[in-house]
């Protein structure tokens, strides 16, 4: 099945995208960790401008862009149909992953050896997958101070996602909203009281945020 007039209301997308997947509003809002209410008041037409973690948590469940969940681009429903397993994967906090980087470059995580873990649902099951405890005020108020979110290393980030990024300059970890454009790619906070970062070429996209197991607020 493929969406064959195009641009569509966001509503009919996600109204589309949820009866193909067979599923109901409840079921994807536990799966993505959104208010029910929200998902309705998308499908319903109530809500025509979403924030931008909305439409990244249901573009990336759905495994598509943001532009195809909008409506601005055609969608093949059948590259869109996946499994659903439930995984596990390690639960680090933020000095763990740095410790991991700056030895290594590269994430190999060995579920066994980390004393925590996390158990969650995910239409795929990538072994790279990892959970990381996150501090700070930075991206407040979409991600509350101790939240818990799910990254994947196999996901090419798009306008939008939010990411983990390894800062070459700074020799630390980070995680914000990326934005691209023709000339650059912008990492940015959501408190205004932050400022933004300009992705230099030392500078590593480590992963996109695929879920929230914890606090965060909409």
């Amino acid at each position: 099945m493929i969406i064959s007039q195009y641009p569509q209301k966001l509503s009919e997308v996600l109204t589309a995208l949820i009866q193909e997947h067979k599923i109901n509003e409840s079921e994807l809002a536990r799966r993505i960790n959104l208010p029910r209410a929200t998902i309705n008041r998308i499908t319903s037409g109530k809500i025509i401008d979403p924030k931008s973690s909305t439409l990244t948590l249901i573009a990336n469940y759905f495994n598509i862009s943001i532009d195809q969940l909008l409506g601005y681009e055609k969608i093949n429903f059948s590259h869109t149909l996946k499994l659903t397993n439930r995984i596990q994967v390690p639960l680090l906090e933020l000095n763990q992953l740095i410790d991991i980087y700056k030895r290594t470059k590269q994430l190999n995580l060995d579920l066994l050896s980390y004393k925590e873990a996390i158990t969650f649902e995910y239409d795929a099951n990538h072994k790279k997958m990892f959970a990381l405890k996150i501090y700070g005020d930075a991206m407040w108020p979409y991600f509350d101070n101790n939240s818990t979110i799910i990254i994947d290393p196999t996901i090419q980030p798009q306008n939008r996602s939010f990411v983990i990024t390894y800062i070459a300059k700074t020799d630390e970890i980070i995680l914000r909203q990326l934005l691209i454009d023709v000339k650059s790619r912008v990492l940015t906070p959501i408190n205004p009281a932050f400022k933004s970062l300009v992705l230099e070429i030392k500078d590593i996209i480590i992963g996109v945020v695929i879920h929230v197991e914890k606090t965060f607020s909409y």
